[in-house]
């Protein structure tokens, strides 16, 4: 889309997740939409991955299949179902650590994005959002520019042309870097403020 050529030339159309109805209607018809006949979601489960994946299908798939050798007596028993949860988070939580390995640049840079999102939960933001990043010299516009070119296409961020905005690849993303944020040290998340 950004591309010169296709810019005036075609339209943009945004692949989203799947609306809440559609997760919890899915869930809630396995043996329907995947087949699965082996185990119900109780109504805490089916909103426990509504919440932790959002709509993302593959996630929700993934998660799907780890769950059927968890079956018991055609029900998913609680604990096991959180602990899958907490296994999740500490995945998503990994994947910010692996990419700053304690990178102070990178670290303001996600505890700025982390209070964008809880200003404004379920929306995304734009450069001018991470402006105070390149006023006190954390990174440079055109450093800042690449680095989130990278975050995308790492599916750390998702962007939208159209609106020229950046959002957390998913929900799963959300609680990741959540757990990750939770790890630094208070000087750092202070400092990050």
């Amino acid at each position: 889309y950004n591309d010169s050529k296709l810019k005036k030339t075609s339209e943009f159309m945004e692949v989203n997740y799947l609306g809440r109805e559609d997760v919890l209607q899915w869930l809630g018809d396995l043996p329907g939409y995947s087949r699965i006949d082996r185990f119900t979601l109780t109504e805490e489960q089916k909103e426990g991955i509504w919440n932790f994946f959002g709509g993302s299908c593959w996630e929700i798939s993934s998660v799907l299949g780890d769950l059927l050798p968890l079956a018991e007596d055609g029900m998913i028993p609680d604990d096991r179902f959180k602990k899958l949860l907490a296994e999740r988070t500490v995945a998503a939580r990994s994947m910010f650590m692996d990419y700053v390995t304690i990178d102070p640049q990178k670290e303001r840079l996600w505890l700025r994005v982390a209070t964008l999102a809880q200003h404004t939960p379920g929306t995304g933001f734009t450069v001018s959002d991470l402006r105070p990043l390149v006023q006190d010299g954390t990174w440079s516009l055109a450093e800042l520019r690449e680095e989130l070119h990278t975050l995308v296409r790492n599916n750390f961020l998702s962007y939208a042309p159209p609106r020229a905005e950046y959002a957390l690849q998913g929900r799963s993303m959300e609680h990741g870097l959540s757990a990750y944020i939770r790890t630094l040290p208070d000087s750092v998340t202070a400092e990050g403020s």
